[in-house]
């Protein structure tokens, strides 16, 4: 009997009936009165690190998810490679404007999804469109902010489809993993050897790696909110029509703000990691028993006989004169 990985339920975030239902309400609307988030904070760095949930996806400060401390060599040479080199606290000490951070994060951290992030010069270059056309008199209160929004709305549309389309990837990445995994798991009852911790220490590996790209979507979440929230901010001081308000309290709604089904995602990869890990240092206490009895056997059979051996591997005794 071998054992099972651990599944999502029908409920979770990460299970395909939750995802479905998801999928089709995950467009943005009108915005709605509501709550304002306080997850969030206003310093750029604060919330772009305390809305990453958790210091262990800050590979600059040293620190790696505590699931890996046992295969941190898999690890070195792609977060090395991946993560940006940017020393955020540095950046705000010389008082770089957001919107040259924004970028330079995003460069560094993720430019495979430059394409795909809020657009936040187009939105600076929209207020002061706005800004030109209040103060020609061609345009009224009510169409500046209708128009301004109706652009917001169609720049976090395309960041919430990404993020939903990363959590589709995802959902089935993981299913393919814990499917390998379940495979090295049954064939650990029946076998053992190389060929055995070869397959498990690759299904590991791949679970690093899908995990670590978790963490970049984390990242990706958390820079495009401070780039509403700043866009925002910067809407209401410079036409005094206020909108900030109002519209973070919408988009609480999304997906991609609330992160459940990323949430779960990294949570399983934790887990069907942890699992294969415990089989790992079992196996490796089964050898290493193995290997003392075997050696054992080995030495007694270089005496004549059973009395012969315990002879010899009798423990000495001293006697104090």
């Amino acid at each position: 009997m071998h054992t099972t990985l651990p599944r999502p339920a029908d409920d979770s975030p990460c299970s395909p009936q939750h995802l479905q239902a998801t999928l089709s309400s995950s467009r943005p609307s009108s915005c709605l009165p509501g709550a304002v988030p306080s997850c969030h904070l206003h310093d750029p760095l604060d919330a772009i690190l305390s809305s990453l949930h958790s210091p262990r996806l800050l590979p600059h400060q040293d620190r790696a998810p505590p699931f890996l401390s046992s295969h941190l060599a898999i690890i070195q040479e792609y977060v090395a490679q991946s993560w940006f080199p940017l020393d955020l606290q540095a950046a705000l000490r010389r008082t770089m404007k957001f919107g040259k951070l924004f970028k330079a994060s995003i460069t560094a951290r993720m430019p495979q999804w430059r394409d795909h992030v809020l657009q936040y010069k187009h939105l600076k270059r929209a207020i002061r469109q706005a800004l030109a056309a209040r103060d020609a008199g061609t345009a009224t209160a009510d169409q500046l902010l209708s128009g301004f929004t109706q652009l917001l709305d169609h720049e976090v549309s395309r960041v919430n489809n990404f993020y939903m389309d990363r959590i589709e990837e995802g959902v089935i990445i993981l299913h393919a993993l814990r499917q390998q995994g379940d495979g090295v798991l049954a064939a650990a009852a029946v076998q053992s050897g190389l060929s055995l911790a070869e397959q498990r220490h690759a299904c590991k590996q791949s679970l690093v790696t899908f995990h670590l790209n978790l963490l970049v979507l984390q990242n990706y979440v958390a820079l495009n909110f401070m780039a509403i929230a700043k866009i925002l901010k910067k809407w209401d001081k410079q036409t005094q029509l206020p909108l900030r308000t109002e519209y973070i309290s919408a988009i609480v709604e999304l997906p991609f703000y609330q992160c459940q089904a990323l949430g779960q995602l990294v949570e399983d990869a934790e887990s069907l990691f942890a699992v294969l890990d415990k089989q790992s240092a079992t196996t490796a206490r089964a050898q290493c028993v193995n290997e003392c009895s075997a050696q054992e056997t080995a030495t007694r059979g270089q005496w004549s006989s059973k009395e012969q051996w315990q002879q010899a591997n009798q423990q000495p005794t001293h006697t104090i004169s």
